[in-house]
């Protein structure tokens, strides 16, 4: 017989139940019998090997023994299989063995039993009105009388108690005996200063800067006045009903949908839900937040320290499901219990969810360029260098500005409305008076922290902290700041916060074209017949409303020259158009109004006759009716009207500027070739007055001088009648009656 060898094992057969997580090894031996004097050397493999199961072959100690490693992970697929061992050397026949190994379901035995038991545990401990710290040593001290956990601790920033079970599982408990009120709440700590020492930073302007100087690895670079690049808004929650915070969502939901967002309509912070968080231009998520300081070895290391809660509570038939399990494996999903908000016998009733890690913001989430991300949880900010990582993955995955919180969250509704309202010009939560616009989130927050109380921070010493990941902060609809309007070039100029994107500007109703679009800056034409309100809509997301004010106003003309030589009567209509509304630079403070001026719009004109007996044969008067309009060029006639208006929305008061310029077309004309030349003139009014050329702001009046009436405006900025007497040079009239206002400014300034 030729040489030759034989295969046998310790264990014929080997059982395991599919870890939740990690891996789960077992292992047999493999002896090899030689015959025949056979020396050679032997190669072992194995086949047969089920989905997530992978082998090793060691050499022991023994002679031709090798140790038969299995490591089997969360994903592998439970059943029976045959695996043969098959040995192979040079000059010798193959020799095989079979091994029989059994994947069991996971097993959960007393799992529900024990975490049952805890949260009957923690209801209990709630009716002793014990500390939050006191809670979190009873519930350890709890858990670590179970021999179900292997290592069991109290994280001191997040106050939670937290324990590794036997499979590995990590379980992080609330401590905190008290439900959350459905109102606000009285601080009664300061708000902490922010990392190193920096203090947020305040702006005002459309510009921005980061408050807390910190800018993410894989954040976009800066950009001016950033609108989110998705409309998609998310709001989710996983309280439940036992908590007052649906109606604070439905609030924001509605405000968001009224602003032109694409709102989604599930609120279930559910694990099926919180995996479709992509592309987000809006996220918003309101959940039970804690960590745990555990770094010593279990597969749940220190990087996974905060974890905040989905709705979804652990059940048996979800943890046999392969998308559970793979998030186990994957090492997304966490166990906690926490209140549910309702109360029997006196006593907080407590549930274990599933709460998720940064690996599961990692593994799932993706937000827009730009986008503004919330999560309203305690400790959601990751102010400690421990619980960093969430935030973090959040900022990586695409968000432009991130809100947390740093401490125990007692109450997030009030700072979560006063945000989204100020941030959309909503005007629905505490408004202002008069109403405002839009702004961007880190003025929003800059006001909030200016305002203080309970925008800002809580009795537990809780604050909520910004991150504009893009520098400045994002911003949640367009907004329009000042409207300047050249008629000159039949254009508008907008200035506010827009975004980079171009998309559609509107007024009255009516689109109209875009010249050049900037974040700050949009000019457009202006037709002849365009006034009311002037809007700007970007992907669906509209501005606040801004009225382009219109005065018509029906002039009158005369002059009578002394001895009655010549009667000038003029009549027609001078029409303008000029913002006059009040505006602010940051959110919260009073409005400015603008002392400015304006130039007739094109339609404008000033039908002016000459009449005199005084003219005798041979000589007559030429020229005869003539329209005078107030727009010079080389199309039209060279004698204008100049005209220009000042309004001052302060004071309700103004000034018109009057004169007549360029050739004349009137004359007298005798024989021998005489002409003299005839005009109408305005005299010197009310005494001379320089005027604006353009509408631009902080610019200085340098037209003129002109001669000026001085003109008053009612509350709602309407022209009031005039009529101006003058009898130093024969018997001048100037007057108007029933000027008419088009597009006033709002009755309380809204959108400023």
């Amino acid at each position: 017989m030729p040489p030759g060898f034989s295969l046998s094992l310790t264990d014929v057969t080997l059982n395991c139940a599919v870890p939740w997580s990690g891996g789960a090894t077992l292992s047999t031996t493999v002896h090899c019998l030689p015959s025949d004097g056979f020396s050679g050397d032997i190669t072992l493999a194995v086949s047969g090997l089920p989905d997530g199961v992978v082998s090793a072959f060691t050499p022991t100690s023994a002679v031709n023994a090798w140790t038969l490693q299995l490591t089997v992970d969360a994903c592998a697929t439970s059943g029976t299989a045959t695996l043969t061992i098959r040995g192979s050397a040079p000059g010798a026949a193959d020799a095989t063995t079979t091994l029989g190994l059994t994947l069991s379901t996971p097993a959960e035995g007393d799992k529900l039993a024990i975490l049952s038991s805890v949260e009957q545990e923690c209801s209990r401990l709630c009716s002793q009105n014990l500390t939050q710290p006191q809670m979190a040593d009873a519930i350890a001290a709890f858990m670590k009388g179970q021999p179900e956990y292997v290592e069991v601790g109290v994280d001191p920033v997040t106050q939670y108690a937290w324990g590794i079970l036997q499979d590995g599982r990590m379980h992080i408990v609330e401590a905190s005996n008290a439900p959350a009120p459905s109102t606000g709440f009285s601080p009664t700590k300061s708000i902490p200063v922010p990392p190193s020492g920096q203090s947020p930073v305040t702006r005002s302007s459309e510009s921005s800067s980061n408050p807390l100087g910190e800018l993410l690895p894989g954040a976009a670079g800066a950009v001016d006045n950033v609108l989110p690049a998705s409309s998609t808004a998310r709001l989710l929650q996983s309280l439940g009903p036992g908590f007052a915070v649906q109606d604070v969502i439905d609030d924001m939901a509605k405000w968001l949908n009224d602003a032109g967002w694409n709102v989604c309509p599930d609120n279930d912070a559910s694990l099926a839900n919180l995996r479709n968080v992509k592309g987000d231009g809006f996220f918003f998520l309101w959940a039970h937040g804690g960590g745990n300081d555990n770094n010593r070895g279990s597969s749940y290391d220190h990087d996974l320290y905060f974890c905040v809660t989905s709705s979804t509570t652990h059940s048996l038939i979800l943890d046999f499901t392969q998308a559970v399990r793979q998030d186990w494996h994957d090492c997304a999903i966490v166990l906690m219990t926490c209140r549910t908000g309702t109360r029997s016998l006196g006593s907080d009733d407590h549930q274990t969810y599933y709460g998720i890690t940064w690996k599961f913001v990692e593994k799932y989430w993706s937000f827009s360029p730009n986008s503004i991300v919330w999560i309203n949880a305690c400790s959601s900010f990751g102010y400690t260098p421990k619980n960093l990582e969430f935030r973090k993955q959040v900022c990586k995955k695409g968000a432009g500005t991130y809100f947390g919180w740093m401490g125990t969250l007692e109450d997030g509704s009030e700072p979560a409305r006063y945000f989204t309202d100020r941030c959309l010009g909503a005007n629905k939560f505490r408004p202002e008076t008069p109403f405002q616009r839009p702004f961007p989130a880190d003025l929003v927050y800059a006001d909030m922290l200016n305002k203080g109380g309970p925008l800002i921070s809580g009795a537990n010493g809780e604050a909520l902290l910004i991150l504009p990941a893009t520098t400045p902060a994002a911003e949640l609809a367009p907004s329009i700041r000042l409207l300047e309007v050249d008629e000159f070039s039949g254009t508008m100029k907008l200035k506010g916060a827009f975004g980079a994107d171009q998309d559609r500007v509107t007024v009255g109703d009516a689109k109209v074209q875009i010249l050049n679009w900037s974040s700050t800056e949009i000019k457009c034409n202006l037709p002849e017949d365009a006034f009311g309100d002037v809007q700007v809509t970007v992907r669906g997301l509209k501005s606040n409303i801004r009225p382009l004010t219109r005065w018509d106003v029906p002039l009158e003309y005369s002059w009578t020259l002394k001895d009655g030589v010549m009667l000038w009567t003029g009549f027609g209509k001078l029409s303008y158009r000029l913002d006059v509304s009040g505006f602010r630079t940051k959110p919260g403070e009073a409005p400015t109004y603008l002392r400015r001026g304006t130039w007739p719009m094109q339609c404008s004109g000033l039908s002016m006759t000459p009449t005199s007996e005084r003219i005798v044969f041979p000589c007559v008067l030429v020229g005869g009716t003539v329209k005078v309009t107030t727009m010079p060029d080389a199309s039209k006639p060279a004698y204008y009207l100049m005209a220009p208006l000042i309004a001052d929305p302060n004071s309700h008061t103004g000034v018109i500027g009057l004169a007549f310029a360029g050739k004349t077309p009137w004359a007298i004309q005798c024989p021998m070739g005489i002409s003299v030349p005839m005009a109408p003139a305005f005299l010197k009014l009310q005494g001379p007055e320089f005027f604006f050329q353009t509408q631009e702001e902080n610019v200085l009046a340098t037209v003129g001088p002109l001669p000026a009436l001085a003109v008053a405006y009612d509350k709602s900025m309407c022209l009031l009648d005039l009529s101006f007497p003058d009898a130093t040079a024969g018997t001048l009239k100037i007057q108007w009656q029933g000027a008419t206002e088009s597009s006033p400014p709002r009755p309380d300034n809204a959108g400023c």
